[in-house]
């Protein structure tokens, strides 16, 4: 007859489970990182980058005729993905692009403020918080210009 054995047989060796005190689990050291970071932020704390950005989605229209008048590429500095959707390349009918620039620019900065403001609840520095709202610009400005390349060739 076959004999299967009815359990897990024995270790032969304690080595394995020697160094088993050595080996780091993602939760081993959460005592340590709360005592490092501190109390997390009070939300009135964190909370005044979507206001900041809700005043400026009420001016961001003016705002962006403003950048229009003195130099385009501010203009997509600052509204990069505004004019993005404006591009014919995307192919949206007429009633599609007439209202979705104006949707996105009037919740862009309201967004970017929701953005820094979970970073900095999430204990992460300023620096890091304004960097990823450079970054996103940063990626949107590529994208128009490899249209606006495109285009001119």
């Amino acid at each position: 007859m076959n004999e299967i054995p009815s359990a897990i047989p024995t270790a032969k060796s304690r080595s394995r489970a020697a160094g088993r005190d050595n080996v780091l689990h993602p939760f081993d050291r959460t005592c340590e990182v709360l005592g490092k970071r501190g109390a997390p932020p009070k939300y009135s704390a964190v909370i005044w980058p979507f206001f900041v950005g809700l005043v400026l989605a009420f001016f961001a229209p003016k705002l962006m005729d403003i950048l229009e008048s003195v130099d385009p590429w501010l203009e997509r500095a600052v509204f990069p993905y505004v004019l993005l959707v404006q591009r014919p390349e995307f192919g949206l009918n007429w009633e599609l692009s007439g209202y979705l620039p104006r949707v996105i620019l009037f919740t862009q900065f309201p967004l970017e403020g929701l953005l820094a403001m979970f970073n900095l609840r999430r204990r992460f520095p300023m620096w890091v918080a304004i960097g990823q709202v450079i970054v996103i610009h940063l990626i949107g400005m590529f994208a128009l210009f490899l249209l606006v390349a495109y285009r001119s060739r």
